[in-house]
């Protein structure tokens, strides 16, 4: 299906453009949070803020990471990581990250 074939792409682009390095770790050992256990969790912003990772907030920190970082994560690396890879101007990209990243979270409940 399509949505299948945009997970498989988000797949490839989390292996192929390094952000594996920092987001397929084991949780509290990475740089970034572990996407294994980020989709469909709460996290609390910089700002104090509690949310639920899901699509919206998944697509927002992809095209704009400076804007709500998560607590207790340098926002550095991933803010240089979306410039160096102009992801703000690719929504194709942008949209099948976050779908990938939602496909390995827990199962709606």
């Amino acid at each position: 299906t399509p949505h299948q074939q945009l997970i498989a792409q988000g797949a490839h682009l989390i292996v192929a453009d390094g952000c594996a390095a920092c987001h397929l770790m084991r949780a509290g050992q990475g740089i970034g949070p572990s996407l294994a256990s980020f989709a469909g969790h709460h996290v609390t912003l910089a700002g104090g803020h509690r949310l639920l990772v899901d699509e919206r907030f998944l697509r927002e920190a992809l095209r704009n990471p400076r804007k709500d970082p998560i607590n207790g994560y340098d926002p550095t690396p991933m803010i240089r990581a979306v410039e160096r890879l102009h992801l703000s101007s690719r929504p194709q990209q942008i949209a099948a990250l976050a779908a990938f990243i939602e496909q390995i979270g827990p199962e709606p409940g």
